[in-house]
């Protein structure tokens, strides 16, 4: 891999992997669709948006033009949200110059497609842009990365040179990457915990109790374990220790989007009411309706995430149905 790498994105993570980068010696170009954070990231190295007075890196600078990201480096970090994904797809087969090797960092199912992100690529990319599908996932908010605390990454790929690549690129001082193996798995593990957030943060506000939300925290991540290999058709998996506690981080921290929208969340005569500004913004909602679609009449197997599909979907009144969670 060469000393240049694009990030797809201007958004808060994206920019804390570009100082990453920058720390490293590697020169980053970031593609966003905001004016104010380009001119921001070009003119001032800031990116105010997110990270108030921060001072970033020169070596960090960013672009409108697509075609220029494109052909800036043929490494890419994708560092979109899901709901974006398909959209970045159709840019790339329109201004694709060379293959690609893709990192990807969403933590949603594409909704529509019932699809992670490295499985989007695979079907919809087309061949002559695609060397390879990496992931990076773990515990981490971009304005740790920043401030630069101990902060560790599970990276996900199946070609062994390239990712011990990325992971030189990326690894610091106070960063840390392990490699795991099965792409699929890991990925999965890391979108299917924001829906756990969002029980969580519901939970926790109706009963005010951390002995049941850990418990339901502790049940959930053994759900998720069930739902990785019914979709996957294996036996037995191995999570990363990394990854579970990116899920206890997500479904505990008042600074996880999907755990305030489960906590924000107003019942009103034991029915929901969704405040519909946010709800784009959590991908733990689209990945409850992608996983119904996906698994179909079986998913009433899974009881804790097909509570959340009933809470959201079918419009069903509570009555502290979540109370039965565990004994049911």
């Amino acid at each position: 891999m060469n000393k240049k790498i694009t990030i797809l994105g201007t958004g808060s993570f994206g920019t804390a992997l570009a100082s990453i980068l920058a720390q490293n010696k590697i020169s980053v170009l970031m593609y966003g669709i905001k004016t104010n954070e380009v001119d921001d990231i070009n003119n001032l190295h800031l990116n105010r948006t997110y990270f108030d007075n921060f001072k970033l890196n020169n070596l960090i600078k960013a672009t409108l033009n697509f075609r220029e990201a494109m052909k800036f480096s043929e490494n890419i970090i994708v560092c979109v949200p899901s709901l974006a994904i398909k959209n970045i797809i159709d840019k790339i087969n329109a201004f694709g110059l060379k293959k690609y090797n893709f990192l990807h960092t969403a933590k949603g199912m594409v909704l529509n497609y019932n699809l992670s992100a490295s499985e989007m690529f695979l079907k919809f990319i087309k061949p002559e842009f695609l060397n390879s599908n990496s992931g990076i996932y773990g515990p981490s908010f971009a304005n740790e990365i920043i401030l630069k605390k101990p902060v560790f990454f599970t990276l996900c790929l199946n070609t062994n040179n390239i990712v011990l690549q990325w992971r030189k690129m990326l690894e610091t001082n106070n960063v840390k990457i392990e490699i795991k193996r099965n792409f699929l798995v890991q990925e999965y593990f890391a979108i299917f915990k924001n829906p756990l957030a969002i029980l969580s943060g519901f939970i926790f506000k109706q009963t005010n109790s951390k002995n049941f939300e850990s418990i339901i925290i502790s049940k959930g991540i053994q759900e998720i374990r069930l739902i990785i290999q019914y979709l996957l058709n294996k036996k037995e998996i191995k999570i990363s220790s990394i990854l579970i506690g990116d899920a206890i981080l997500t479904a505990t921290s008042r600074k996880s989007r999907n755990f305030n929208f489960g906590y924000n969340l107003v019942l009103n005569d034991n029915q929901l009411v969704i405040n519909l500004q946010t709800k784009n913004t959590v991908e733990g909602l689209n990945t409850i309706k992608s996983l119904s679609k996906r698994i179909g009449s079986d998913f009433k197997k899974f009881k804790l995430f097909y509570f959340l599909y009933n809470l959201f979907f079918l419009n069903k009144k509570n009555d502290q149905q979540y109370l039965n969670l565990l004994f049911s």
